[in-house]
């Protein structure tokens, strides 16, 4: 009689469950950290931001609950990464680079920002940044460039023998900004000015959307002339709608430069660039050489003056149709093309009327 080992039973298979339970726990971590918003984030998110852009980054004021993360009160930061880069917070505020005296770059109240990771990507490879939503209640800006160069909204190491380059807004998708100072210095373009405006935008196609609209008050120093200016834009604004074609929208604008007076009322497709400008003005001073002043023309010393027209801008090129015009006992008309990319800026038109004195 012979005895035989009983047949060995293969241990079962520990890994698959092991590696299932620890996506299940990881898939859990990740549906919690978005559910939660991850608060524990913010931290090292500051110290990250202020790192890479070399400016002190905070998410919340001083004396708030920096100190208890967990507090039901504390809705203040939220941010979460499924679908794109989304950040919520009560207080965000952005330091000045250590050469600006601004006491800030920018501080905003109850912000929320919205990016998609495909935006960031374009944006890292040196396209125009795309910001899918922004919004805030209070936001508060402080812009500076000197006369070397350096730009406080410039991250990035520009050398001081760099070309100046013109200010490049971002695109949005979606933009809203119930209550906002910008206050801008810029040597280069003697320029001093400060902006309090209101603003909410909808990148959409229908530009009648009940609500949109831009209330904009400018008072300052441009060119070494005081400037004061009231401007209403309504419509899908030029500078949400980005680098995509828009209908024309509604525009006045009521101000100063220098001893000119101006009021317009008209339509734009890109205001940040004046480009399609179109509409009726009327302009008053007194002396022609005030006009000449405010846009960078050698015109004569004249008696006061008052004319009204129509004004027609796309690029760098703009053309008025002078229809009536009182230069002390004259009453002139004409026509008239402004090139400012012609080098030198070349003015040129046809000048006409009933009475010339």
């Amino acid at each position: 009689m012979s005895l035989s080992a009983p047949p060995l039973v293969p241990a079962p298979r520990r890994w698959p469950y092991a590696v299932a339970a620890a996506l299940l726990a990881l898939v859990s971590l990740v549906a919690i950290g978005e559910w939660l918003g991850w608060p524990f984030l913010r931290g090292p998110l500051q110290r990250v931001l202020t790192q890479q852009l070399e400016r002190r980054v905070v998410f919340s004021e001083a004396g708030s609950v920096d100190h208890y993360p967990w507090a039901a009160r504390d809705k203040q930061f939220r941010v979460r990464f499924i679908g794109g880069l989304r950040l919520n917070a009560s207080h965000l505020e952005i330091a000045a680079p250590a050469w600006s005296t601004a006491a800030h770059l920018v501080r905003a109240r109850d912000v929320e920002l919205q990016l998609t990771y495909a935006d960031l990507w374009r944006a890292r490879r040196g396209e125009r940044l795309r910001i899918e939503r922004l919004q805030a209640s209070a936001l508060d800006a402080q812009l500076e460039r000197l006369a070397d160069g350096r730009a406080s909204w410039q991250f990035a190491v520009v050398p001081v023998t760099a070309p100046l380059k013109p200010v490049v807004l971002p695109q949005w998708g979606s933009l809203q900004i119930d209550s906002g100072v910008l206050h801008y210095r810029d040597a280069p373009l003697r320029i001093d000015v400060q902006a309090t405006l209101s603003l909410l935008g909808q990148a959409a196609a229908d530009t009648a959307t009940p609500g949109q609209r831009l209330q904009l008050g400018i008072s300052g120093v441009v060119h070494g002339l005081p400037v004061k200016a009231d401007a209403v834009a309504y419509g899908v604004l030029p500078w949400v709608a980005g680098d995509r074609p828009t209908e024309p929208v509604p525009v006045s604008v009521n101000g100063s430069m220098g001893r000119a007076q101006l009021s317009f009322l008209g339509t734009a497709t890109d205001a940040t660039r004046l480009s399609g400008l179109r509409g009726r003005y009327r302009l008053s001073g007194p002396s022609l050489a005030a006009v000449g002043d405010a846009v960078g023309l050698t015109l004569p010393t004249t008696a006061a003056f008052r004319m009204d027209g129509l004004l027609n801008v796309q690029g760098d090129t703009w053309r008025t149709v002078v229809s009536d015009a009182t230069i002390g006992a004259s009453h002139l008309n004409g026509a008239f093309v402004y090139e400012a990319g012609h080098h030198p800026p070349l003015l040129s038109g046809r000048l006409g009327g009933t009475r010339l004195l």
